[in-house]
């Protein structure tokens, strides 16, 4: 009898660790990092070689993300190491960008979530029925591509970026499931096809303009699987840094990435689809 109720303490402490981890695990919210030491950005590289991208794309990514962070003067959120935001999302209300303007004075084009993820993504993605025309949606990622240096080598397979990211067009007044079935007749119809290695996916966010009646990637990265969870890897904005996140399920990714202020317009419109490779994962606000 001793001995069981010594056990039963043990269990009871357990489980009351467990319940005081749970709540610090909340208030402390996501765990991130910007990739702002050296360790941390080789400790991520590291990851993405093991998913199987290939190594100039992971050293080009490298130098994406020293060129950005080189660029931001000023940003609380920035620790070395993974860090806990203290919320869902990461505050970078305070972020001050610098060396942005061209000697034309032009403000450069810089990397955006699109062509982030395609750099990390886009060997494992082909289309076999290429656009060449572009919604104006994409204008500026097609405009970065033809004229800065850093996507040079985008623009050989620069059609199969414009078929992969081109926005869905949806009937006026049509629901939630015929927006999904519409993106996934229009993957077909592009013959867009992934390669699935099981350690790394494309996670895209469909929003829905109202307007023009489409259904476009607001945002996306990648998403790699690891022995303890998930981490995604994206361009926060293409004004803002680059950011690493620790999942322990594809539930609390959703979470996060519905998360995000800029996603929701007037009400009006439908949810949006968060989409993980061609498989919708969520079609319902959170």
């Amino acid at each position: 009898m001793l001995v069981a109720l010594v056990f039963t303490g043990c269990k009871v402490k357990d489980e009351k660790k467990e319940n005081k981890d749970e709540v610090k695990q909340e208030q402390d919210g996501i765990v991130y990092s910007n990739l702002v030491d050296e360790k941390t950005q080789n400790e991520v590289a590291g990851y993405l070689k093991e998913a199987g991208v290939s190594d100039d794309r992971v050293s080009l990514f490298l130098d994406w993300v020293k060129e950005m962070n080189g660029n931001i003067k000023t940003a609380s959120a920035f620790h070395d190491g993974f860090t806990s935001a203290g919320s869902n999302q990461v505050n970078y209300d305070d972020v001050t960008l610098v060396n942005y303007e061209g000697p034309d004075g032009n403000v450069i084009t810089d990397m955006n979530c699109r062509l982030t993820a395609y750099l990390l993504y886009g060997q494992f993605m082909n289309a076999t029925e290429l656009k060449e025309d572009y919604d104006p949606f994409l204008m500026f990622d097609v405009e970065a591509i033809d004229q800065e240096e850093r996507f040079a080598s985008f623009r050989d397979n620069k059609n199969k970026f414009i078929t992969i990211f081109d926005p869905v067009k949806v009937k006026e007044g049509s629901t939630l499931e015929e927006h999904m079935e519409a993106i996934q007749k229009a993957w077909k119809e592009r013959g867009i096809t992934m390669e699935d290695n099981g350690n790394i996916s494309l996670v895209t966010l469909y929003l829905h303009d109202t307007l023009d009646n489409l259904r476009f990637i607001g945002h996306t990265g990648v998403l790699l699987k690891q022995e303890d969870g998930l981490m995604f890897v994206e361009k926060y904005g293409w004004n803002m840094p680059f950011q690493c996140t620790k999942f322990d399920n594809e539930e609390e990714l959703v979470k996060y990435v519905l998360g995000r202020n800029d996603l929701y317009g007037d009400g009006s419109e439908e949810p949006v689809i968060v989409m993980k490779n061609d498989k919708v994962i969520s079609g319902e606000v959170k």
